[in-house]
């Protein structure tokens, strides 16, 4: 019976047996054993070596049918390779926001040399330490905007002391927070190149140290918001001034500067002839706000040089991400890297890495780029 009921359910449509087939397999299979009872109540028993070859056949055709079976379920859970290129697009007669599908398969070999190619070109487009700067100097300013806005509309009031102090406090925050991003780029930085190069010993870090000294020697903003966080930090939070003024015919000011009179305290400033004759020849306390204005498009415009430090192996790994991008044929949609095994029942998408287009247009561009240049 349990022969007769597997051939029973032999056509159940894409392997899936539900209970209607399961039914419908059952009642054949009964109706089957009946009709060929009756058979044997008139006709009488088969001969036996009639009844040998039919049990014979149904041996072989119950074996074939164990193979097919074991073979479409090796399939269906069979990993596609854990490595290759990744196609997502959309299809309206699918309901599935992102479809996945292998456009080719990658050697562990091919994928870690496509891998580290990316990232390494990654980190250099992205930038980070250049726009967590940028980042923190939105947060600043729109600090100051809020204050501003508590000015004018009459929010703030000066002869209330706790309102005071948190509104002054809530500035100078703010002004460590910014300062203290320049010292992260700049820190960092040199930590990535010692990481990277073995120490500070090496070409690649004096390069980088050059150009912080002369960014630092020629830009006043970014030397004094770098001096300015760490007398903030280690002398007093007031060295950061807070200033405002409102009336009814002129829109409200709000000023931060630089306290000189703090600034004098700190003996990593006095100690330091380069920073302690600008300092004493100062007339005015200097706006934080302006130096801002100055360091940023001042440490902007080293950031291409830093990373020339940092990424040497640009050219090399753009173009093996333009070989990356040509294992993709051509196709529209989403680019992205296979991590691990998938396409399976238990697994229906791998793991995967979606391929920033910033990065990928980046490295065909620097292909133009290079053949631009080769022809001027």
């Amino acid at each position: 019976m349990h022969a007769l009921l597997l051939l029973g359910i032999e056509g159940a449509k894409d392997g899936r047996v539900t209970v209607g087939v399961a039914r419908d397999a059952v009642a054949a299979t009964v109706s089957g054993a009946i009709v060929r009872a009756e058979d044997w109540l008139v006709n009488g028993a088969l001969a036996p070596e009639i009844a040998a070859q039919r049990v014979e056949e149904f041996r072989v055709r119950m074996q074939a049918m164990q193979d097919d079976l074991a073979a479409q379920i090796a399939a269906e859970n069979s990993p596609s390779s854990a490595h290759g290129a990744l196609l997502g697009y959309t299809d309206p007669a699918i309901d599935a926001a992102v479809i996945f599908t292998q456009v080719c398969s990658f050697t562990d070999e091919e994928h870690e040399r496509y891998s580290a190619a990316y990232q390494r070109l990654k980190r250099r487009v992205d930038r980070g330490l250049l726009m967590y700067v940028f980042d923190e100097l939105d947060v600043f300013m729109d600090v100051l905007e809020r204050a501003l806005r508590d000015v004018g509309d009459g929010k703030f009031r000066w002869n209330i002391p706790d309102a005071a102090d948190e509104f002054c406090r809530r500035i100078r925050s703010g002004v460590v927070t910014v300062s203290s991003a320049f010292h992260v780029h700049q820190t960092q930085t040199y930590w990535l190149i010692q990481d990277k190069f073995g120490g500070t010993k090496t070409a690649e870090y004096e390069a980088a140290q050059k150009l912080f000294h002369d960014l630092y020697n020629r830009c006043s903003g970014y030397q004094w918001l770098l001096q300015l966080r760490h007398t903030m930090l280690h002398i007093s939070i007031e060295a950061a001034a807070v200033c405002t003024r409102a009336s009814i015919n002129e829109d409200p000011v709000l000023e931060v500067n630089m306290d000189r009179e703090w600034m004098k305290k700190s003996s990593g400033v006095m100690d330091k002839k380069y920073n302690r004759e600008p300092l004493l020849a100062m007339t005015t306390d200097p706006s934080v706000i302006t130096m801002t204005q100055e360091a940023m498009p001042a440490l902007a415009a080293i950031q291409d040089q830093l990373d020339d430090i940092l990424y040497p192996e640009t050219s090399e790994d753009a173009a093996i991400v333009r070989e990356l991008i040509g294992r993709f044929e051509g196709r529209e949609g989403m680019y992205a890297l296979q991590l691990g095994p998938g396409f399976t029942k238990a697994v229906r998408v791998p793991p995967y890495q979606l391929l920033s287009p910033k990065v990928l247009t980046f490295a065909e561009q620097l292909s133009v780029d290079t053949a631009e240049q080769a022809t001027d």
